[in-house]
């Protein structure tokens, strides 16, 4: 994120079940600028919520349907999941 002077937008946030359970909803919603990547969400949660950052800081984001990657560009109004990883084989 740059300068204060850009177009603030909100994004919808999605939280996995530790999280939610620490917070006590699965949602929120984070203000950044119109130009932050899914990075610069996590980091405005972290400073937001650092209760949280631990479990955040493993969690895959996921954006309609679709593991994507850190520095993706995020649009006003998405809603991005922070999922746990699955364990399996």
């Amino acid at each position: 994120m740059t300068s204060s002077a850009n177009t603030r937008i909100s994004v919808n946030i999605r939280l996995n079940a530790q999280m939610t359970d620490i917070l006590g909803t699965n949602r929120l919603t984070v203000n950044v600028d119109e130009s932050s990547t899914v990075s610069d969400v996590k980091e405005e949660i972290k400073k937001n919520h650092p209760s949280i950052e631990i479990h955040l800081d493993g969690t895959l984001p996921v954006i309609s349907g679709t593991m994507v990657n850190p520095d993706q560009v995020v649009e006003k109004g998405q809603e991005i999941a922070f999922l746990s990883p699955a364990a399996g084989g």
